[in-house]
């Protein structure tokens, strides 16, 4: 297998940002954050281990940066994980969905 292709200069910052909410705090607070801040482009609220999911897109480092701030500041937030998105998973020839069911669509 041949190494993965560098990676070009993104122009811009584009992250997935998991959330763990207090149970005790409203999730219309938190929702009414989410829909203020540009840089949030999907958002997703999710049963597991983390309450909400959401794909962000920054002009640049400090704008996430600038953005988690603001995120672990609200009060309903317990924990945030982060990841940057690098590229899509291309090694099926293109991006591949798993269904409900778990069969591929």
């Amino acid at each position: 297998m041949s190494a993965p292709a560098p990676l070009p200069r993104p122009s811009t910052v584009d992250a997935m940002v998991g959330v763990r909410l207090d149970p005790r705090c409203r999730w219309d607070d938190f929702d009414a954050f989410l829909c203020t801040e540009p840089v949030v482009r999907e958002a997703w609220h999710l049963a597991g281990d983390v309450d909400v999911e959401f794909r962000l897109s920054c002009a640049d480092l400090l704008a996430l940066r600038a953005f988690l701030g603001r995120l672990r500041g609200q009060r309903a937030v317990e924990h945030v994980a982060v990841g940057m998105i690098l590229r899509p998973v291309t090694s099926l020839g293109r991006p591949r969905l798993v269904g409900i069911a778990g069969g591929r669509s």
